[in-house]
């Protein structure tokens, strides 16, 4: 692929350029260019050369294409190693680079420990309920505890913007109040309705002493009042108080006339009582500023003792959160010496999704780009995460500035994604609704894969009253029966990778919404008309059914007495007892006695359960006192394998509806439990936390399912950076919440609070008024944004759904539908439609095999080791890849990442530590001493001397698919027809280490394999036509571990330097 002209322009520019990248228009692609524009003609290392994404998934993507580039241009190996430990990285992880190679000046630890987003929102959740309870009294005198600890996480989680705001008293509010209030009153006076109104009101008038002529005259006057510059209040209400029950005579007036007036009265009187509701023409300063101004230093106590108590806190114990990051990060660029390595270090930045930077990035990013030649790429069209405190603002800034300086701004508007019809009709859409930000594309691909429509959209007409939830099932159907429909069809849409039309498959088509609970709704009736589909994450992990039963059983663990949990577990998959027997036990159990209460562990132990009507299949006493044992011995997520081990729990859940959706939550639910007692290792600690989640209300994701040939359901958030051929955007009647916040803040304005009846006074300070306008018309600009987001997703063809015929997201894009002159269709609510419990599938004609055993997950990614550990000991591959337990020995663990270090230097032949440094920024003095003397033995042992004469060639990265899993790993290429393998610790016996490589040896065709274990000078070698083909080596592995296979294989020589000795039951003792 070949660079267009604008893509050269921005890829090839001589100094700093501002690239706007549309919709598809190849960004990534440009920075790859530009990337290696800085290597090959600038002349610099690529460790001169920062790369900042918005996600790791998109550094590792950049880096890949970098790569890819650079082998293809012949760049020099050296420079390909450096490739390799060059920083192409998140913001996050530029500004930990930064804290831990400066942590003196940004006030860290050096040794500090990053908690990722759930387990540090645990931890701050419960540091701040212990510094609420410390908080000086003072400051309980004037704000109370609950509208503390409501905005005090607000005011944490964003410090140096906060501390910007409070710089700001009540000096300018008047000005502020002043400015508004009259912004307000020349909006009200230029509005289309006033204007019209002023004319009407003025020229058509009836007989004196008519009701209606009464009430004109009143109008007239304060409309001519205010026209002249008296903007006093009262001349408003006037207007507002209209009573049109004294509706006048027609007898009084000229033919028409009173209709005409009474008509435009109404209008003139709803536009004055829209802009008393918005209260900005009424802003003036009164007795709730004056309160606001008697807190704020109330509250700006309470926030900076909190945020120094943290920051001693996060000290004491050394760990910092992804915010933290980059707050101490830029405490660390405040120091010249610091700003100046940098500067010297550093010669070009290369930025990505700049739409999506935050202010706080900003800062950071100017002190780190002075000196050095800047790349940024963006599209403030597709800035959505305001909510993150992204501006897109920051983008138009940084832009001006790079042209200010003699620099480049480039336009990329050639659309490589979707076809010219789709895309003319989209950009017509847009234009009337995004103004100056809109941007023609024009398309690349001039042919539609299939006739007209390319996009359409429908509204449902419904009943009056017809509830919510009818008419989005109502919606859901008609999707559903759509997407059929185009199936059936055999639609044709273009394939990108062969560029040639094929038929559409499901795996082709996306449903987009603002929010995840519609998506649930669209998935249920998806999958009841026998459409797969695969939902990309939902609400939270916690809201969903298997993480409610499976905390339920850790809550009767933790306390026997707890009859609401255990009551729950019954009921629950895992026993399915029936109401009936629930009901039975209550009328046969023992009463209730005067000296304790009588439990329902109590009654169900005292049960003959053979008695028992409906029993169930599974004896509840005999699980759950084997659980209460396995408790005491082993940690909760243990009990949670052992609870499935059971009841069959896994199995149960791949026979009912969405089943791969319900593992994968199961799944999900026991790696938080995993991860939770790490810290928190006992039952009652580890139940006590996730109660707290759930008590506070705080979304645990999900985990993502994979697509494969399925229907995609996600957020439009969730759908950034990623197409499909058909996309279908529904929901449309979504409105945002208009509530109130609490506290806003600003870095030009100040801080404020809403009062209410915690406070002798409630209601809005003017600061507070300003502040929530702000934050509204931000939110409305990102509306639309969004919905460009959602659209240009598609790259063949576009559907937009609402479930009725106003209101919320369709009301915004409606004027832009008309101008591309996009008729809405309208279906009709179906007078059959059936709104209760969904059908379930058909029955098919032959009883499927039914899984009566619990399950594993459905592994569709494996390292290619993992065939080496299944060879080894099935029951390690489980421990490893299905359950992701690190093991318990931290040494080998430590061994494992300096192997990859020592691989690397090997495969690039580089021994210098400060390269070694920049490959793991994270290894400390010590770490990378052991890997240079590892390195030393390496080279001076006569054993690896043959290594050295055939000749090191880099790194390689393999990918394989195999049997519906995708096997990746990395090899050193050595000499011509070789690969190379080195370990400074055999895990395992060196035998079962040839699964993997003669896989990776199959997979390159190369026929020597080499593994060397540098800590006992050994090198190993085999011929790969030593091995069993392909079908009787490695698909039996496979086989295996798609059926289960999972019986545990333990030796004496194995168990002793497994790392799942201490935790695996079948281990062999010594």
């Amino acid at each position: 692929m070949s660079l267009t002209p604008e893509q050269q322009r921005a890829a090839y520019a001589r100094s700093s350029v501002a690239i706007t990248a549309g919709a598809g228009t190849g960004k990534t692609f440009t920075m790859a260019e530009r990337y290696l524009y800085h290597l090959q003609e600038d002349g610099l290392s690529p460790l001169q050369v920062v790369a900042v994404t918005f996600t790791e998934k998109a550094a590792t993507e950049l880096r890949s294409r970098i790569r890819k580039l650079a082998r293809e241009r012949g760049i020099d190996r050296t420079l390909l190693a450096e490739l390799e430990a060059a920083p192409i990285s998140t913001f996050h992880s530029l500004a930990a680079r930064i804290c831990r190679e400066h942590a003196e000046a940004a006030g860290v630890p050096a040794d500090f420990r990053i908690l990722d987003d759930l387990e540090g929102q645990l931890w701050l959740d419960e540091q701040r309920l212990d510094i609420l309870d410390t908080l000086p009294d003072e400051i309980y005198e004037k704000l109370p505890y609950r509208l503390l600890r409501e905005v005090l996480p607000q005011l944490l989680d964003d410090p140096i913007t906060v501390r910007e705001a409070f710089r700001h008293g009540s000096e300018g509010w008047n000005d502020i109040a002043n400015q508004l209030r009259d912004r307000a009153f020349d909006e009200l006076l230029q509005s289309p309705i006033w204007q019209e109104s002023t004319e009407v009101l003025q020229h058509y008038s009836g007989k004196m002493g008519d009701k209606m002529e009464m009430q004109r005259q009143t109008a007239a006057n304060a409309i001519a009042l205010i026209d002249s510059g008296d903007r006093s209040i009262e001349h408003l209400q006037a207007i507002a108080s209209v009573d049109f029950r004294k509706r006048g005579s027609k007898k009084n007036w000229q033919p028409g006339h009173l209709e005409l007036v009474t008509e435009q009265f109404k209008k003139l009187r709803d536009l004055v009582n829209e802009s008393f509701k918005a209260e900005l023409v009424t802003l003036q300063l009164g007795e709730l500023d004056d309160r606001l101004a008697e807190v704020l230093p109330a509250l700006k106590a309470a926030f900076e003792y909190a945020w120094e108590t943290l920051t001693r806190i996060k000290r004491q114990v050394r760990v910092l959160t992804f915010a933290d990051l980059e707050v101490f990060a830029l405490e660390a660029l405040k120091c010249e010496a610091v700003r100046h390595n940098y500067q010297q270090r550093f010669k070009a930045f290369l930025v990505d999704e700049f739409q999506d930077t935050n202010p706080v990035q900003a800062q950071l990013l100017d002190a780190l780009t002075q000196t050095a030649t800047l790349t940024i790429v963006g599209d403030a069209k597709q800035s959505i995460y305001g909510f993150r405190r992204a501006d897109a603002r920051v983008f138009d800034r940084f832009r001006q500035t790079i042209v200010q300086a003699c620099g480049d701004d480039v336009s990329l508007d050639l659309c490589f994604r979707t076809h010219h019809a789709l895309i003319d009709r989209v950009n017509q859409i847009f234009q009337p609704l995004l103004n100056d930000l809109h941007q023609t594309l024009v398309a690349h691909r001039q042919e539609a894969p299939h006739n007209d429509p390319h996009l359409q959209a429908f509204a449902l007409t419904a009943p009056k009253g017809t509830l919510k939830v009818d008419r989005r099932r109502a919606e859901a159907k008609y999707i559903a029966d759509w997407v059929t429909q185009l199936v059936a069809d055999k639609t044709l849409v273009h394939d990108k990778r062969s560029d040639t039309l094929r038929p559409i498959d499901y795996g082709d088509i996306a449903i987009l919404a603002r929010t995840w609970k519609p998506l649930q709704v669209y998935a249920d009736v998806l999958e009841s008309s026998g459409i797969p589909i695969a939902l990309a994450g939902g609400d939270s992990l916690l809201d969903t059914r298997e993480a409610k039963d499976a905390l339920a059983v850790l809550r009767f663990l933790a306390d026997s007495d707890d009859d609401l949990a255990l009551v729950a577990v019954l009921r629950s998959p895992f026993f399915a007892v029936s109401d009936r027997a629930l009901l039975q036990i209550i009328l046969e159990a023992e009463p209730e006695r005067r000296d304790r209460q009588v439990t329902w562990w109590d009654r169900i132990q005292a049960i003959d359960w053979m008695q028992v009507e409906d029993a169930p299949a599974i004896d509840p006493i005999a699980v759950l006192r084997q659980l209460q044992h396995r408790s005491s011995i082993d940690p909760p997520s243990r009990v949670l394998q052992w609870l499935d081990r059971l009841t069959g729990y896994t199995a149960v859940l791949a026979n009912l509806p969405s089943a791969n959706r319900r593992e994968a939550d199961w799944r999900g639910f026991r790696e938080l439990v995993r991860r939770i007692e790490q810290d928190r290792s006992s039952l009652y600690g580890v139940v006590r936390r996730i109660q707290r989640l759930v008590d506070e209300d705080v979304k645990v994701p999900r985990l993502p399912l994979d697509a494969s040939n399925a229907v995609s359901l996600m957020t439009v958030h969730k759908s950034k950076g990623l197409e499909w051929p058909v996309v279908v955007v529904a929901d449309l009647n979504y409105n945002s919440s208009t509530s109130s916040q609490t506290v806003y803040f600003d870095p030009e304005l100040g801080v404020s609070l809403k009062f209410d009846d915690d406070f002798e006074v409630s209601g809005k300070p003017v600061l507070h008024v300003v502040l929530e306008r702000l934050d509204r018309k931000q939110e409305e600009a990102e509306t639309l944004r969004l919905l460009y987001v959602a659209l240009t997703r598609a790259r063949d063809r576009l559907m937009l759904t609402a479930s009725q015929e106003s209101g919320g997201y369709f009301d915004r894009l409606s004027p832009g539908l008309a101008a591309a002159s996009i008729e809405i269709g309208r279906w009709a609510f179906p007078e059959q439609f059936y709104c209760g419990d969904l059908e379930p599938p058909a029955i098919a004609e032959t009883t499927p095999k039914l899984l009566l055993d619990s399950i594993s997950t459905d592994v569709k990614n494996l390292p290619f080791e993992a065939l080496s550990d299944y060879a080894a000991c099935p029951k390690r591959f489980v421990f490893r890849y299905l359950q992701g337990h690190p093991g318990t020995d931290a040494t080998i663990r430590m061994q494992h990442r300096l192997d990859r270090l020592i691989r690397k230097a090997i495969a690039y032949r580089f021994r210098d530590k400060a390269v070694l440094r920049a490959f793991d920024g994270e290894l400390d003095g010590k770490s990378i001493a052991s890997v240079m003397e590892y390195l030393k033995q390496f080279d001076r042992s006569e054993a690896f001397a043959s290594l050295h004469d055939m000749g090191f060639h880099g790194e390689h990265l393999v990918t394989m698919d195999f049997d519906r899993i995708q096997w990746h790993g990395s090899i050193v290429l050595l000499g011509e027809n070789g690969i190379l393998d080195v370990r400074t610790c055999l895990e395992l016996s060196p035998k079962f280490y040839r699964f993997e490589l003669a896989a990776i040896a199959r997979k390159m065709d190369r026929s020597n394999i080499f593994l060397v274990d540098i800590n006992n000078l050994q090198l190993y070698h085999w011929n790969l036509k030593d091995f069993q083909p392909i079908d009787r080596d490695f698909k039996p592995i496979v086989k295996n571990i798609r059926s289960n296979h999972f019986e545990a294989t333990p030796s004496r020589e194995q168990c002793q330097r497994c790392v799942y000795f201490e935790i695996c039951l079948n281990r062999i003792e010594d």
